[in-house]
């Protein structure tokens, strides 16, 4: 029991070093742009450069931080990814009039040449 409260305790601390730290800082220096004071720009450039320093520390220390407190997790075996990237190719936009026979079909009922891919979707299943 003392070990998972070390665990937890160790857990916190990293939680509390990649947690958001820059949404309220950026919010509240828009409050002075908003007010029209002057100089205004030099806060939230300056408080935009601490935020995304602060961030660039936090992202590229993570992993360290994580094995200084014990909590690195083994790398998973991760199977090569199975999206295949498809070379460019032309991009045809139809405009459909309202009287045609596809309107109100499904893509797969509309028989669509085998070379035809859409953006949306890896394959479509034909019947």
């Amino acid at each position: 029991m003392r070990d998972h409260g070390r665990r937890g305790e160790r857990l916190r601390l990293l939680i509390s070093w990649v947690r958001l730290r820059g949404a309220v800082p950026l919010i509240l220096a828009t409050f002075p742009l908003l007010a029209g004071i002057t100089q205004a720009d030099y806060i939230f450039n300056i408080v935009f450069f601490i935020v995304l320093t602060s961030a660039l520390a936090q992202g590229t220390t993570l992993t360290r931080v994580a094995r200084w407190l014990g909590l690195e997790a083994p790398a998973a075996d991760v199977p090569p990814s199975e999206i295949r990237l498809m070379p460019a190719q032309d991009v045809l936009e139809v405009k459909l009039e309202e009287n045609l026979q596809a309107i109100g079909k499904r893509i797969v009922d509309l028989e669509l040449p085998p070379t035809c891919s859409l953006p949306w979707s890896e394959e479509v299943t034909r019947r």
